[in-house]
């Protein structure tokens, strides 16, 4: 199976180095590794081809003509890409030497799976350089299960920097893509809706915790929750294209809650019908956390 890896960079100097190295340094080499700078004001790229130069690798470092932003930038590596298995990666974390090895041979052995994704282990900043614990996944059996439909449609519970997926995603990324929406979180509702998202119960990578990460969290506030809404109606849009074209039976009751949750999300932050509270305590499971709800019904009454 040819194995593809694909790698978003921008302004990441101080610890793309590391992220290099991890790659390189893999029990099993890619096939193809496409990285595409989105207009670095630093010096990622010359640093990126550098590195190649030095160990006369195969991969492929493109800057682009202008910043697509790192969804678009990401998007366009997946629909690059003609592996078999697919790996998404960061710039700023650190894989253990075995990732792709034992990723690849779980996905060989479990041919129903469309997405495996593996845990993580946080370290803040630097606080890397020595005090890692592990070089490589323990080996042994390796528990993998699928999680739960209506805990995981909205909080998506790994991210994307652990995935692998199957090359035939890029034809439902090609049919279904929302522009707008972030490369991870789209595949994560596909193969989830599809009944093909599986989890492995060890961690994978070494994932660095600090304020440049772009899936940071920001404090409430009723433009945010209105950006949210608008996130969500695309989100929405998708999994219902998906799911009517495939015919996917099974997933038509969360696709119609979904949409009565944002239907009564709306009501409570846009129009400030407070009643809406009371029915969205069904869809807590939707919520990133009680806070997460308490604040909408916060901002709904002291927004202007």
């Amino acid at each position: 199976m040819k194995k593809s890896l694909i790698l978003s960079t921008y302004n990441g100097n101080k610890y793309i180095f590391q992220m290099l190295e991890s790659i390189r340094n893999q029990t099993i080499e890619f096939d193809e590794v496409l990285i595409s700078d989105d207009c670095s004001t630093d010096d990622t790229y010359s640093i990126v081809s550098n590195y190649i130069d030095r160990y006369r690798l195969n991969w492929i470092n493109k800057k682009n003509e202008h910043n697509k932003g790192w969804r678009q930038n990401f998007v366009d590596l997946l629909m690059s890409t003609t592996g078999d298995i697919i790996f998404f990666a960061d710039q700023d974390d650190y894989w253990l030497k075995n990732k792709v090895e034992v990723m690849v041979d779980i996905v060989k052995k479990k041919k129903e799976i469309l997405l495996l994704a593996s845990d993580i282990c946080k370290f803040k900043e630097d606080e890397w350089i020595n005090n890692h614990k592990e070089d490589s996944i323990p080996t042994g059996e390796i528990n993998i299960y699928q999680p739960q439909i209506e805990k995981t449609i909205m909080n998506i519970s790994k991210p994307g920097c652990t995935y692998c997926v199957r090359g035939e995603i890029r034809e439902l990324v090609e049919k279904y893509y929302v522009d707008g929406l972030p490369h991870d979180a789209f595949c994560w509702r596909i193969a989830l809706l599809l009944n093909r998202l599986y989890l492995m119960n060890e961690y994978s990578i070494y994932y660095r915790v600090h304020s440049n990460n772009a899936s940071k969290r920001k404090k409430p506030s009723c433009q945010l929750r209105i950006d949210d809404l608008e996130y969500y109606k695309l989100v929405f849009d998708s999994c219902n294209k998906l799911t009517s074209s495939e015919g996917l039976k099974c997933a038509e009751k969360t696709i119609n809650r979904l949409k009565k949750y944002i239907d009564l999300r709306s009501g409570l932050i846009i129009n400030r019908k407070l009643l809406n509270a009371l029915p969205l305590i069904g869809y807590r499971d939707y919520y990133y956390s009680w806070g997460s709800y308490v604040n909408d019904i916060l901002i709904s009454i002291t927004q202007k």
